[in-house]
This record gives structure tokens, C-alpha cells and sequence, in this order.
């Protein structure tokens, strides 16, 4: 079985990580600074002229991901955001923090921080089940295509209020910070039901982006752009040289953001 590549962090820590995300995107935003890339790329170290490494999303060993869902009465997952205080080795800057919790909060898993990155675009399943809540093809095409437009070129610039989200205007007039996304439970255990997932697989939770259109204060029509998590049980294999995911799972993401929905 895989070893471990996630690490389970206190509530105190999964929080200082939470708010250094939130307090980074204020603080960008508040600066008119139009860049986060650098939450998102890394440089692997030890390697002479190193080329940069774009972050496509993160993996779990199925090992891990079981006990995530065995927990008795969970019904859904946050994936939260969270930022590092400083670079970590061989990894980005920005990090997912995944807990467990039942309907009333009552029961609650520990936090778990994914360690281990994934610097490859995610691949389309060829054939799926089409099981409630997966991913249709052409979302899955455009919000992955949309997440890695984001870093095309040589000096990218990712706009913060990619990590933010409109809600109603009687709630607040200004954009919210994007901190979490709220899976169900089927979810994360659709991913476990081809018969080619195996202990060896691994789950990758892959960032996309959202493109949209929203109306502002004014009543106006404006394109947004939100960061997305979607979730598949993948199997490493060779392609030409080189270890990739190849998905064994449909893709899940019609997930819940909060705000609004905390």
C-alpha cells in the first residue's frame, strides 16, 4: 500500500493555515496586487535549473482515503484552502485541508493537509457509469482547459479573485473569500466503485476553475472566474517515459462553496 502523504494537523493549525489564506487574498485584493501565482508554483529543489512546477491538484493513498470515510455518520467532507507560512520543499505555497463532520457538526474526523502535489492536467475518463453527480464531459473539458489557461505564457498573472465569490447583495456588497467547498458522501464514495480501483490507486483532488457570469451592485453582467475542486480515484501508469493519473473514477464536483453555504 502507498505510503502516506497526508498529514493530520491540529484544529488550531488547520485554522492559522485557513486564515493565512483568507488574510493573503484580503490583503491582495485590498493592494489591487493582480497576482497569487506564486501560490501555485514551486521549483523542486536539489535539481540544477529546476523548471517551474504548476499545481494541478493534490493525491491521497486509498489507504488513507478509507479511514477519511469510514468515520461512523459522516455525511459530508470540507475541502478547505489553506496557505503555508513559508515555501515548503518541493510543494506550493497553497494546501487543501479535508475534514469529515456529520449533518449537526457533532461528529467531526481530524483535519487532514494533502502533502503531496500533482503537476500533471488531469485526463478524461474514457467510459463512465453515469452515476449521479459526476462531472458531464464538456465541464469536465472546461474547467480543467480554464484552470491550466491560467498559467499559460511566461510570467502568468492569477488574479486573487479567482479565491473569491459573489453572494447576494443584501448579504454584503463586496466579494467574499472562497475558503471551502462541501462534498456529499455519495461522492466521495463514488469514486470507489469501479472494479479497477485497487489498494494501490490513489485519489486526486484536482483544482479547476469556474467561469461564470454574475450581476454586480449596478445590475450589470460581469465575468467571473472562481477556483473549484473536483475529486477521482486515479491509477499511476506509464506514458512514454513518464508516471501519470489515469483516471479509474468518474470526476465529482457539484459541491456546495462557502461562503455562502457554511
Amino acid at each position: 500500500m502507498a505510503l502516506s502523504v497526508i498529514t493530520p494537523v491540529s484544529p488550531q493549525n488547520a485554522s492559522h493555515l485557513i486564515d493565512n489564506y483568507r488574510s493573503a487574498i484580503l490583503k491582495k485584493v485590498a493592494n489591487n496586487d493582480e497576482s497569487i501565482t506564486d501560490f501555485f508554483q514551486w521549483s523542486d529543489s536539489g535539481v540544477p535549473n529546476p523548471p517551474t512546477q504548476t499545481l494541478f491538484g493534490f493525491t491521497m493513498p486509498m489507504g488513507d482515503y478509507i479511514k477519511l470515510v469510514n468515520l461512523p455518520g459522516v455525511t459530508h467532507y470540507k475541502v478547505h484552502f489553506g496557505l503555508e507560512d513559508t515555501q515548503p520543499e518541493n510543494a506550493p505555497l497553497f494546501v487543501l485541508i479535508i475534514q469529515g463532520m456529520n449533518c449537526t457538526g457533532g461528529i467531526r474526523s481530524a483535519y487532514f493537509k494533502l502533502a503531496k502535489p500533482v503537476n500533471q492536467k488531469p485526463r478524461r475518463l474514457s467510459s463512465t457509469n453515469e452515476l449521479s453527480g459526476q462531472v458531464p464531459d464538456i465541464l469536465f473539458d472546461n474547467w480543467t482547459e480554464s484552470w491550466a489557461d491560467l498559467f499559460e505564457g511566461t510570467s502568468p498573472v492569477v488574479s486573487p479573485k479567482i479565491c473569491q465569490i459573489m453572494v447576494d447583495k443584501t448579504i454584503s456588497s463586496l466579494p467574499y473569500v472562497l475558503l471551502s467547498y462541501e462534498f456529499k458522501h455519495q461522492d466521495f464514495t463514488n469514486v470507489l466503485l469501479p472494479e479497477t480501483v485497487k489498494h494501490y490507486t490513489d485519489v486526486v483532488f484536482y483544482l479547476v476553475n469556474h467561469k461564470y457570469q454574475v450581476l454586480d451592485n449596478d445590475g450589470n453582467h460581469v465575468d467571473r472566474d472562481s477556483i473549484g475542486v473536483m475529486v477521482a480515484s486515479c491509477n499511476k501508469v506509464q506514458d512514454d517515459g513518464h508516471l501519470i493519473y489515469s483516471p479509474e473514477s468518474a470526476f465529482y464536483d457539484f459541491s456546495r462553496p462557502c461562503p455562502p453555504t457554511c
